[in-house]
């Protein structure tokens, strides 16, 4: 690599890793992404999404994800590498939303030895001090990076999911993690998307 090059690219990781928000956008893969609200669940939530990611069409969603384990919603980018998905688990009982992810990253771990847990997390940075477990996954062709979390809004209990190619991770972690802690209940949603 010649020395302009490495002046380049260092460049770049220090524009994705210091710079940017939701608001503004983020540097992913070299680029700006630019992120906007979007009602999902039909309206039940609203969360910040990459403008670029897309519903996902069924018959896709019908390849990538068995019948009886399919997220309601999901949204992918356009090269279909990295994707969002929801599903609604009810209403929020006050139960332990760190207790519920310890619980669901035993019986991963147990049905699959092949997961490898990154980290996990909960608290007050996530909405209704949701519960976060990131892991990394053995896939056909490659491994895959999986951030999963149980949050709470408008009273309403939601698993989402981020997925992309885990060569990936650095580029898309970061962002991931701001998504979730947009999460808003659909009771305060307006006429946005």
């Amino acid at each position: 690599m010649y020395y302009d090059e490495e002046i380049i690219l260092r460049r770049q990781l220090k524009r994705r890793d210091v710079l940017g928000n939701l608001e503004e956008g983020l540097y992913i893969r070299g680029e700006l992404c630019r992120f906007q609200r979007k009602k999902v669940l039909l309206g039940a939530f609203r969360i910040a999404m990459p403008e670029s990611f897309i519903r996902m069409p069924e018959e896709l969603s019908g390849e990538r994800y068995l019948l009886s384990s399919r997220p309601e919603e999901i949204y992918m980018s356009r090269d279909t590498m990295a994707n969002l998905a929801f599903s609604r688990l009810g209403r929020d009982a006050g139960g332990d939303a760190a207790l519920a992810m310890a619980a669901v990253r035993e019986l991963l771990l147990k049905w699959n030895g092949g997961y490898e847990l990154l980290f996990e997390r909960s608290g007050e940075a996530l909405p209704g001090g949701g519960a976060l477990l990131a892991l990394r996954s053995p896939g056909l062709e490659e491994d895959c990076f999986h951030l999963g979390a149980l949050l709470s809004a408008g009273g309403q209990l939601l698993h989402a999911s981020f997925n992309c190619p885990y060569r990936e991770r650095e580029e898309w972690e970061r962002a991931a993690l701001m998504i979730f802690e947009s999460l808003e209940g659909g009771e305060i949603c307006g006429n946005e998307t």
